[in-house]
């Protein structure tokens, strides 16, 4: 848990289908991403900028 976002896990699990969020980090930053309201074509093109775009993001406590 670095603070840096890792676009390659982040699509892995959220193609997985096995969860409704998918909860990351980024620095002071914590995020979540829900994998189904977006296609497999959309996660195939996604960038850290749109996944970014898509996410509720908080600051940390």
């Amino acid at each position: 848990k670095n603070g840096k976002m890792d676009l390659k896990k982040i699509k892995k699990v959220a193609k997985s289908d096995k969860y409704l969020y998918v909860f990351f980090e980024i620095p002071s930053k914590e995020c979540l991403i829900i994998p189904h309201k977006y296609g497999s074509k959309w996660w195939k093109k996604a960038t850290k900028k749109d996944i970014l775009r898509v996410s509720p993001c908080e600051r940390k406590r």
